[in-house]
């Protein structure tokens, strides 16, 4: 990488990370502006289009950044010995930990995915749905490992990542001395999902 190349990664860098202090304290993507953007990094509002094409496609690099981040923590948390009894909490702890130490990347995943126009919606579901890949292929692994295979994988995996976002949403909402109440009902909540998942395998096909 030459001298130009790692000034603009630089700079880019600086955009997103102070996109990412703007939007905390709840506030709403939809009241961040290009312009308080450059200011906040340090650049020349025409600087901004160099790096990226709008305030849209900035968001969508946040997103697809937080949820690489939550993968990358899942990922990690597996190789360090998950096996199937403790497949859930690990990755629920895991979750808590992202939330914990990235509110902003949280906030942005949990709630904004709604805002803005329908390819931008259709951007951020895309993010979003690697990381439904990523925990879907997880569950494949641990299913292999019954002598009967009878989880619908992909199904599965987003009803969990829909749990983990309502009560990721809900935490952000709440002091963090309550979130171990959360943290064992979605304990709860995935484990039901998953033997829902099996019984209806068993009775159903």
């Amino acid at each position: 990488m030459n001298k130009r190349e790692e000034q603009k990664r630089q700079t880019r860098r600086r955009i997103m990370s102070a996109a990412l202090e703007l939007l905390g304290d709840n506030r709403s993507v939809g009241t961040l502006g290009q312009r308080e953007v450059a200011k906040a990094a340090g650049i020349a509002s025409s600087s901004f289009y160099r790096h990226f094409d709008s305030m849209e496609s900035l968001l969508v690099a946040l997103v697809e950044e937080g949820t690489h981040k939550l993968q990358l923590l899942m990922n990690r948390g597996r190789k360090q010995g998950m096996d199937q009894n403790h497949t859930v909490v690990t990755s629920v702890d895991t979750f808590f930990e992202f939330v914990r130490h990235n509110p902003n990347y949280s906030r942005l995943m949990l709630r904004e995915n709604t805002w803005g126009s329908q390819a931008y919606r259709l951007l951020i579901k895309a993010a979003i749905q690697r990381f439904v890949d990523d925990i879907a292929a997880e569950i494949a692994r641990v299913d292999a490992q019954r002598e009967e295979r009878s989880v619908d994988a992909p199904i599965v995996a987003e009803a969990m990542v829909s749990l983990l976002f309502n009560i990721g949403s809900q935490a952000l909402d709440q002091e963090q001395s309550q979130w171990p109440a959360l943290r064992e009902k979605l304990i709860v909540q995935i484990r039901l999902v998953l033997l829902g998942a099996y019984q209806y395998h068993q009775v159903y096909t």
